[in-house]
């Protein structure tokens, strides 16, 4: 019991030292190099703290990029994911979440090929390997079995998601991208779970960001 709080204690003391300190860095550079586009030093600080955590509590990660009928995956995870952001703004309607039209080409390059390193290092490298012998512990999600290593680095990836409220979204806005981040935690996590590579949830979080991009290009 006291090994188990030790652990969710020290992950999130951990979690928020990284998300401080990160964005703290980018802000310093970013405001000093008006080309380095926003939040680009945030994740590249997500890789490096993910990497020495990583070597610090000697978790196994593997790189392999060959993952059989990956493709057919990603297929259906981009069709899922315009699936849930319209249904999301069906339930949650009026909100404004920013215009994709308002971001530049280097923020968008950057979420799109960027984003996808640092906080898959960050939540799936470090945490979910973290939580590693909590794995024995599932519950059933739509028929699909979910571990508590999963839940837990999904759900954290999705409250993550709050800070845009310091950008001026509003609760309700920010709230829809949390759940829709939490799935996309969900996903990444179930996947990296079952390939055993972390090339996995990279490019499933790549297809996912590519079509939140596209949908919000679409439905502008």
């Amino acid at each position: 019991m006291f090994k188990s709080v030790k652990i969710h204690i020290t992950s999130l003391l951990l979690l928020f030292f990284i998300l401080v300190v990160s964005s703290i860095i980018n802000e310093v550079i970013v405001s000093n190099f008006q080309l380095i586009p926003t939040g680009l030093f945030t994740q590249l600080c997500f890789i490096l703290f993910s990497y020495l955590l990583i070597k610090f509590y000697n978790l196994e990660i593997n790189y392999f990029l060959f993952i059989p009928n990956f493709f057919k995956v990603l297929s259906f995870i981009f069709i899922l994911i315009c699936f849930i952001l319209f249904a999301l703004d069906i339930i949650i309607p009026n909100s404004h979440t920013g215009s994709i039209s308002n971001i530049s080409t280097k923020e968008l390059l950057t979420i799109l090929l960027i984003n996808c390193f640092g906080e898959e290092f960050l939540f799936r490298g470090f945490l979910q390997n973290y939580y590693s012998e909590f794995k024995k512990y599932q519950f059933n999600l739509l028929k699909i079995k979910i571990s508590y290593p999963v839940f837990i680095s999904g759900l954290f990836f999705g409250f993550m998601h709050f800070a845009i409220m310091s950008t001026g979204v509003d609760f309700i806005s920010a709230l829809k991208i949390v759940i829709s981040a939490t799935f996309v935690g969900l996903i990444s996590g179930y996947y990296y779970e079952k390939y055993n590579t972390l090339f996995a949830p990279i490019i499933i979080h790549f297809t996912c960001n590519l079509s939140s991009i596209l949908y919000s290009f679409l439905t502008g």
